[in-house]
Parts: C-alpha cells; structure tokens; sequence
C-alpha cells in the first residue's frame, strides 16, 4: 500500500470526498495562476500621474458640467499628451473633434490621449463633458497635459481655477456650439478646487504606457537610397531574455505595415488633417449707375418676324415720289 495514501483511507468517505475537492480546487487554481503567467499573461495596466493637477468642479451643485479651457500654440507641435480622470463618465473633444468617450460607473475613470494631430497654431480649445450620475456628488475632473513646439518650446496645462465651467450649454446666447473658440467664455463662471471626502482618491489604471507619449522623439528620419515612394524598412534585435514589456514607436510620410517576426502588428493609413472650415465673405458688387438703372429697368424692343407666306409690302416708284423744281427768276 502506498504510504502516502494511507492517511485517506484512514478518514471516514466523508472525509475523504471533501479532502479530494479541495485537493482539485488547489490544482486548478494553480493550474489558472500558471496559464496566466506563462502561456497568456494578462495585460498590464499603468497608473496616471496627474503631478500638480487639482480636482475641480463647478462652483454651485451640478451632476453633470461642461469645462472649457484655451490654450495658444504659436506653431503645430512635434509633440503633446493629456490625461484626463472624471467621475463615472467624460467626453473629450478638440477643437471640435471627439478625441474619446470613457464611462465606469460609481469609479473614478482615466485615460491618457496623444493630442499632437489634433493642435493647431493659433487658440485651442480644450472642451470635457463629465457626467456624474451614477452616485450623489458634482462632476469632478481632473487635467495634466503639456505640449512642445518646433525649436524646443514646451507648455503644460493643468486643471486648476482658470478652467471655466457651465452645469448648461445655453448659457452664452446665440448660435455657436459650447466647444467653439468663437464662445465668450468669459462669462462663465470659474471652477473652483474639488471637495473631496472619500481618502484615498481612486483612480482607475489605463491600458497605455503614459512614457510613449511622455518621452521626448529620439528616432531620426531615414530614407530609401533609390528615393522610391515605397520601401521596406527592417531590422533586427538581439533579444537574450523575455521581457515583461517591449513597445516601438513609428511615424511616416504615409502609410505603413508594421511586422514583427512575420506577424503584421498594425497597419494605419495615411491621416490627413481636416482644414478648419472657414466662412466664405461675401462677395463684393458695386453701386449700378443712373444709366445701368435705365438700361435693366428699360425693356429691350420686341423684334418682330413677318409671317413665312406674308407678301413684302408694295415699294412707292420713282415717279410718285415728290420731286422740288426750282423756277429761275
């Protein structure tokens, strides 16, 4: 008899039924951990830093708020992030564009956006819906960005009490959209810095490594010797151990397929910006004089065509014409 299972046959069936489940649970939770470790580890996930940033909200009680921020650039920059964390839900846009929309409810939700393409010289506006519905509270948000120019020039932008901040669009009359620039957004109140009760704040994890965005470009532009509109790029690294994380960063003129190992990792298509739409004046027409006036208001004389089988009228002969006679004196 083996002696290691004399112990179970020493047990009353009872025993011995319970000893063997908790002996297959422990195996198959072992089994779990081991399969996620080794043949599919789970993806892994990065915490935000928000630095200086403050938690604000709108100064009187409002579930749901509209925030607004302008920033100018005096060129389009080669680089530029921004994180974002809103109670249950948020929406970003852009200068019109709608950079993402992130809901969780009853949490704190994050995000980190590359917001380089969508920055243009000139005023941006920065524009965040936060809607917090799922428990009792004002919308909250929380900002850290920053930006760097052509020529080494670096800004950053946080959210503090310059951010403005409406609980409703309609509060600037007239026609324009809350996330124009043409908005006077000096008439909406300030936000004011958050009152939080809940210690520590949490805030959920993001799937992106904040550093590819963070990190400044070291890569240099490399062309095809024959100067072809299409090349293939490639090269080899040595790689002596498994790592945790390998990431690459890649820009182009246009289009791309990235492959690694023979297996296709991504494939983008060129993107081009969208030109601002810019309203056309209308165009310009001078003052008709008195003359024009007469000549449109006139009417052009009706031309008249006889009838195909009309006779032409008879023509006077020379005779009955009148003739002068002068008489000498």
């Amino acid at each position: 008899m083996n002696p290691f299972l004399q112990p179970l046959r020493d047990l009353p069936p009872r025993a011995r039924r319970w000893s063997l489940v908790l002996v297959l649970l422990c195996g198959g939770a072992l089994g779990y951990f081991g399969f996620r470790t080794f043949a599919s580890p789970l993806h892994r996930q990065y915490q935000l830093d928000f630095g200086a940033a403050q938690w604000i909200e709108p100064p009187e009680f409002a579930p749901v708020a509209y925030f607004r921020r302008q920033i100018f650039l005096n060129a389009a920059p080669e680089q530029a992030w921004l994180e974002i964390a809103a109670t249950a839900s948020f929406k970003i846009i852009i200068n019109g564009h709608i950079l993402g929309i992130e809901a969780n409810l009853k949490t704190r939700i994050a995000q980190i956006y590359d917001v380089k393409q969508f920055l243009n010289p000139g005023t941006n506006v920065i524009a965040i819906s936060v809607t917090r519905a799922s428990y009792p509270g004002s919308a909250q948000l929380l900002v850290c960005g920053s930006f760097k120019e052509p020529g080494g020039r670096t800004g950053s932008f946080i959210s503090d009490e310059h951010w403005r901040v409406t609980p409703k669009t309609g509060i600037v009359e007239g026609t324009e959209e809350w996330v124009s620039p043409l908005v006077q957004e000096q008439v909406w109140p300030n936000a004011r810095r958050a009152t939080i009760l809940e210690r520590p704040v949490h805030v959920t994890w993001v799937d992106r490594n904040p550093l590819l965005l963070r990190l400044p470009l070291s890569g240099k532009w490399i062309v095809a010797e024959n100067a072809s509109r299409e090349a293939v790029f490639f090269t080899s690294v040595n790689a002596e151990r498994a790592r945790p994380e390998t990431w690459i960063q890649v820009a182009s003129s246009g289009s791309l397929d990235l492959l690694v190992n023979g297996k296709v990792i991504t494939s983008s298509a060129t993107f081009r910006r969208k030109e601002p739409k810019i309203q056309r004046l209308p165009e310009l027409t001078s003052e008709p004089s008195e003359k024009e006036k007469i000549e449109t208001t006139t009417p052009p004389p009706a031309v008249v065509s006889p009838p195909q089988n009309a006779k032409p009228p008879p023509s006077s002969s020379p005779s009955a014409s009148p003739s002068a006679t002068a008489t000498p004196a």
